[in-house]
């Protein structure tokens, strides 16, 4: 009895070793597995461009919170725009060699716009806008977009885009909420009807950024100005006194400092002969470039900076922006530079240093 004793309990011990030990080998694999991936077999030599600049930006895609990055060169612009608006900075590209082919192809050229502080974040920053339109393939989703079968630049947004989106609820990232700002965060307006649903669009920059942030020396891009970015350009540069205000779910309310009437049609004159603000090109059928803000007066528009310098969203106006799929408008991506960019003047231009 003594010896059957022992040999159960000889028995047991030998089961538990070879537990144990099976234990120690899957253990071991994984762990190997998890050093093989985190010592990246794959290269980023075997990503493209575009890879990289999704990895890195995502790492940080939603912003939440107050980061009040300051540039000492922002605080160099101001008082001194009319050294810096308007002007190429000619070594940004987009880190994209498909877009950036392109763009060379049709001659677009990154313009200083504007610079100062994202109320939404505290940020200090420049913004480059793109100097003309630019083609529709380097656009995000240009699959869903309705285009213009005789033009390569002119496109407007499908109900097949717009179904991509919920509206500002989409819009999350307090840089991006700065740009709007009265409306996102004075106001607090929400809303889930079209127009904002194309802005959701116009301000993805999980979507923008994959053709136009170069993570070197850009945070994000956006699919083209906002009401406050332009005014507040304008305003700088040629002194003038234009204010918008959030009227609505629907969109922004303007009118020149010191009159009392508003304009829900949101009509600013911004300078007509500066290629800042006006497209190079002048057929008769393109009307605008589609700006990231909406107007108060209807849930079927959206802002548009047109040919003759007019912020404008008037469907009765000859030259003004219309309905949301009105396909006769064009695309003037913004790039959102880094706080800690410097510029160098170079031959009448400026690069990045």
């Amino acid at each position: 009895m003594e010896n059957k004793r022992r040999s159960v309990t000889i028995l047991l011990i030998v089961i538990g070793i070879v537990i144990i030990g099976a234990i120690s080998v899957i253990a071991f694999t994984k762990g190997k597995e998890k050093n093989i991936i985190s010592e990246g077999n794959i290269s980023d030599n075997d990503m493209n461009v575009s890879d990289k600049n999704d990895q890195t930006i995502n790492e940080n895609s939603v912003q939440n919170k107050k980061t009040n990055k300051k540039s000492e060169f922002v605080k160099r612009i101001s008082g001194n725009e009319k050294e810096y608006y308007g002007k190429v900075v000619s070594n940004y590209v987009t880190g994209n060699s498909e877009v950036d082919k392109e763009l060379q192809k049709y001659g677009i050229e990154w313009m200083i716009l504007y610079a100062g502080e994202n109320p939404g974040t505290g940020d200090e920053n420049i913004y480059l806008i793109a100097s003309d339109y630019v083609p529709i393939s380097t656009l995000p989703k240009n699959d869903k977009l309705k285009k213009k079968e005789d033009s390569y630049d002119i496109a407007a947004f499908s109900a097949d885009l717009v179904s991509d989106y919920e509206g500002s609820s989409d819009i999350q990232d307090e840089r991006i909420k700065g740009l709007n700002n009265d409306y996102f965060n004075i106001k607090k307006y929400k809303s889930s009807k079209y127009n904002m649903k194309v802005l959701a669009y116009m301000l993805d920059i999980n979507e923008w950024n994959r053709y136009y942030t170069n993570v070197e020396y850009a945070e994000y891009a956006i699919g083209g100005p906002t009401i406050e970015m332009l005014i507040s350009s304008n305003n700088q540069l040629y002194g003038t006194e234009y204010e918008c205000k959030a009227e609505n779910e629907d969109g922004y309310i303007s009118r020149k400092s010191g009159s009392t009437a508003w304009s829900k049609y949101t009509f600013i004159h911004l300078e007509k002969t500066d290629k800042l603000y006006v497209s190079n090109r002048t057929e008769p059928l393109k009307r605008a470039a589609w700006m990231a803000s909406t107007p108060s007066i209807s849930s079927a528009m959206v802002n548009g900076l047109d040919g003759n310098g007019v912020i404008s969203s008037s469907l009765w106006d000859s030259v003004a922006m219309s309905t949301f799929d009105d396909i006769w408008n064009a695309f003037r991506p913004v790039i959102c530079l880094n706080s800690d960019v410097e510029l160098i003047a170079s031959g009448g231009e400026y690069i990045i240093k």
